[in-house]
């Protein structure tokens, strides 16, 4: 096979393999390079029982009737499940002003905003002084944990708009994400896709039109083009993370300027539904105890509750072992439910702790716009010399910031470009 017919894609995540799919169907010929020893990236189903239950480490929702990742779904013949049950608040204390007037005067403000602001001083601005405070402390703890997003760095405008979308019907995969994964996976095998697993690239060696792609094995591949997906968080935690020779300095530099969240998923699986007794059909629980983000898995009757521990407790918690955080999550649990935890852990039929700050290959969860992340992305966007392209969920320019829809559109869009 020539070097100048084949394109190199690094990362195995959903931005990879819908790329992947879109060149093989314009005759290109791919290799893709996975670091871990599986395919989906953020997207990582475990399954336990039988039959079986998913357990989703990572991404869990579709955000509405997204194009992409619909149209996905009807090629593939997969089908989704809307998500049920009510939406409680149980806090005590930082939820206390978090109601449907001042929410409306919120989002009439952020219309009004002529001048993008950091979160945090835009609070400061428009809702000043301590009688307020409890609601800046509201808003900042929805954004610090559905967007990831630290008040201090995270674009107004940005949030303005995903908020205001943000009634949309949510959905889960049937029978998982990795429904998906493995659809797209089948597709790009079944067309010729040369997939590598466990090849963690440490240079790329190039120039116009020519790349070198070396490997921590010491394996070397020859492509034309390649397309680099990995997420920001490993250029902001690395930014040697890959060499590039000659340097790009500037389009990684520019990673920066696009913010990135931490995450820690805990997933307890129970022998009974204990909060259905307190709250019918519970859906998601807001609470005021040390993890504040919980869900269930309705309208499924599976006995298992989500806890959701976003960037800033998250950080708090570094270092912490499974055991431990698995620990805390009892402890809020049955503070907010006022059950003993001993009696909690006699019911636990399992647990799973996914800290994806803690890999290496991911460094968080998912980004979040800054005030200069508009500029940055358009940059990133564009590839160095028509050679190497950049994608993933942090370069997309819509309104589903952090989403597979997000990657998946990232994916197709540079895959496009290299089409030209």
């Amino acid at each position: 096979m020539q070097t100048n017919e084949i394109i190199i894609i690094v990362g195995g995540g959903a931005c990879g393999l819908i790329a992947a799919k879109e060149l093989l169907n314009h005759g290109k010929k791919v290799i893709l390079l996975e670091a871990t020893n599986r395919l989906g990236g953020r997207i990582h189903t475990l399954y336990e029982g039988n039959p079986a239950i998913a357990i989703e480490a990572g991404a869990e929702f579709i955000h509405g009737k997204l194009p992409v990742t619909f149209g996905l779904l009807k090629e593939y013949k997969l089908k989704v499940q809307e998500t049920g049950g009510k939406m409680v608040y149980a806090n005590k204390t930082n939820y206390q002003d978090y109601d449907q007037d001042n929410w409306v005067k919120l989002m009439q403000k952020m219309a009004e905003l002529k001048i993008d602001l950091p979160l945090s001083e835009f609070l400061l601005t428009y809702f000043p002084g301590d009688r307020h405070s409890g609601f800046r402390k509201s808003v900042e703890g929805f954004a610090n944990g559905f967007d990831l997003a630290s008040p201090d760095l995270a674009s107004t405008f940005s949030l303005r708009d995903e908020w205001s979308k943000e009634d949309e019907e949510q959905y889960r995969m049937c029978g998982g994400y990795k429904k998906l994964i493995d659809a797209l996976h089948n597709d790009c095998a079944s067309k010729g896709c040369e997939i590598h697993r466990s090849e963690i690239v440490k240079k790329i060696q190039w120039k116009k039109n020519e790349v070198i792609v070396l490997t921590e094995k010491g394996n070397v591949f020859y492509g034309a083009k390649a397309l680099i997906t990995i997420p920001a968080g490993v250029w902001h935690s690395d930014p040697n993370s890959i060499r590039f020779e000659p340097a790009i300095s500037a389009t990684i530099e520019a990673f920066n300027k696009i913010g990135f969240g931490s995450v820690i998923k805990i997933i307890l699986h129970f022998r009974e539904a204990f909060w259905e007794k307190k709250y019918k059909n519970l859906g998601f629980l807001i609470t005021d105890e040390f993890i504040p983000t919980w869900w269930t898995q309705a309208p499924e009757k599976n006995n298992m509750v989500t806890g959701w521990i976003g960037t800033g407790l998250a950080k708090k918690l570094k270092g912490k072992s499974a055991d431990e955080l698995s620990g805390i999550a009892l402890q809020s649990l049955g503070s907010a439910f006022e059950i003993d935890i001993n009696h909690l852990k006699d019911m636990l039929i399992s647990s799973y702790v996914f800290n994806w700050d803690d890999d290496i290959f991911f460094r968080g969860g998912y980004s979040f716009s800054m005030i200069e992340s508009p500029s940055a992305r358009q940059f990133l966007r564009e590839p160095v010399a028509d050679t190497l392209f950049f994608a993933g969920e942090a370069l997309y320019e819509g309104i589903m910031q952090g989403s597979v829809e997000a990657a998946l559109w990232s994916g197709l869009d540079s895959s496009r470009k290299i089409i030209g």
